[in-house]
């Protein structure tokens, strides 16, 4: 799921950035701030399209408690 949201943000922005929208609106539309903005469409116009999609998100585990990780503990 979350990988569909990151898909979802990155696409928006290089359409948006492509019809001449500006940084500032495109922060307010999809709530990421301007270096995200510019790293998207560097890595756009490095990558291409196809690995430009690939997310490769790992979350960041290293606060997590090591028994969190392996139990079936929620935070409500």
């Amino acid at each position: 799921m979350l990988d569909d949201k990151l898909v979802y943000i990155r696409v928006t922005v290089i359409l948006m950035l492509d019809m001449a929208k500006p940084v500032e609106e495109i922060e307010f539309v999809l709530g990421i701030d301007s270096s995200t903005i510019y790293r998207y469409s560097k890595s756009y116009q490095e990558k291409g399209l196809d690995e430009y999609l690939k997310t490769g998100f790992t979350g960041y585990w290293g606060k997590v408690k090591h028994c969190f990780l392996h139990s079936n503990f929620l935070l409500v």
